[in-house]
């Protein structure tokens, strides 16, 4: 029996040493993966779309955020991303802005990793959406309102396709949504995309006004709603109009006279966009799309304009064929009363003896 105590004591001892010489490390594993695809609202996988990767953190004071980019990658042909081993945590997902028919989607979406596990995302970028209400509040700045609410739409234009001198039509070919206000002023629009900037766009839908863009940008969250006031100015929705007569003449150096230019074409032209778009020396077609009236004259030289907008400077266009433009001198509209002015143009330029 003490052989046997013995032999087992050695044999404890033996393996002991051995166990020395061999060591043995334990390895927890402390990351995951991560999986990502991008659809729309029919399932449909979207291709080459930029995705971000952050990591993530809360704060009490200014709510949750992202700070570091970890990362950067296009989704396949699958809308499919495979950001690989993470390790556990909190991260945020954002895909670059991407528009589907007029509407442009900023999804984003936080994602926790945990030890050992494979997570797929699936991120439906037209889930992302909110609602507006929003109320329209007009100063009048001493003019007397008569504006009937229900006669006024808005459109929702994202910021990034906002430019100040785009005209009227344009600016609504690149609304993501346009509704009337009711009888109180007030309107409501669901499904917009949400974390996108839009101006709101107020205009009365005939030939007597022109658009006025509300005074802030406005956005909502994925799933929040928006309250709040669309401000804008009455002169910038109502255009009060009058008529202006004009009398072109030239002088003649065979009949040292000055003589009516007749059966001529004449455009008027805003001043403003004249500026803006550098019409100065500008071809009749370009002369043509910024042009707020155009007629011809009598044979007295004469022109009449009705429904001019007032409360700007013009300039009249004068020509007898495309390749003779004279620009005459330009001509000030300030209130309802009815301009006439006699203007005098060269007559070589227009190709007249």
């Amino acid at each position: 029996m003490k052989k046997l105590i013995l032999f087992l004591l050695f044999a404890i001892v033996a393996v002991f040493i051995g166990c020395q010489k061999d060591s043995i490390t334990v390895v927890l594993k402390l990351s995951g993966n991560l999986n990502v695809q991008i659809i729309d609202s029919t399932g449909k996988s979207l291709p080459n779309v930029r995705v971000h990767l952050y990591t993530y953190y809360s704060s009490s004071s200014s709510g949750s955020s992202y700070s570091e980019e970890l990362d950067l990658q296009k989704t396949d042909n699958n809308g499919n991303i495979d950001f690989g081993s993470l390790q556990a945590g909190t991260y945020y997902v954002v895909s670059d802005t991407l528009r589907i028919g007029k509407k442009i989607y900023a999804p984003s979406k936080a994602v926790q990793i945990l030890s050992g596990e494979k997570r797929s995302l699936v991120i439906n970028v037209q889930e992302y959406t909110g609602t507006f209400k929003l109320q329209i509040s007009i100063y009048t700045n001493g003019l007397y309102d008569t504006l009937n609410r229900k006669n006024l739409l808005v459109a929702l234009v994202p910021y990034s396709d906002y430019n100040s001198r785009l005209k009227r039509q344009a600016v609504l070919n690149k609304a993501v949504a346009i509704k009337s206000f009711d009888e109180y002023g007030m309107v409501e629009f669901d499904n917009i995309p949400s974390n996108i900037q839009y101006y709101s766009y107020v205009y009365i839908n005939n030939s007597d006004s022109i658009g006025g863009w509300s005074t802030s940008q406005i956005y909502v969250t994925k799933g929040g709603v928006y309250s709040g006031y669309i401000n804008v100015y009455l002169r910038d929705l109502y255009v009060p109009r009058t008529n202006v007569k004009l009398t072109i003449t030239y002088y003649s150096s065979s009949s040292y006279t000055y003589v009516p230019v007749k059966a001529a074409s004449v455009l008027l032209i805003n001043s403003n966009d004249y500026s803006n778009y550098n019409l100065y020396s500008a071809p009749l077609s370009l002369l043509n799309l910024y042009k707020v009236a155009s007629g011809t004259t009598d044979n007295n030289g004469v022109i009449t304009f009705t429904g001019i907008p007032v409360g700007y400077s013009y300039y009249p266009f004068v020509y007898t064929n495309s390749t003779h433009i004279y620009q005459l001198s330009s001509i000030s509209i300030y209130n309802q009363y009815d301009y006439t002015y006699s203007l005098t143009a060269d007559g070589y330029s227009l190709g007249l003896n």
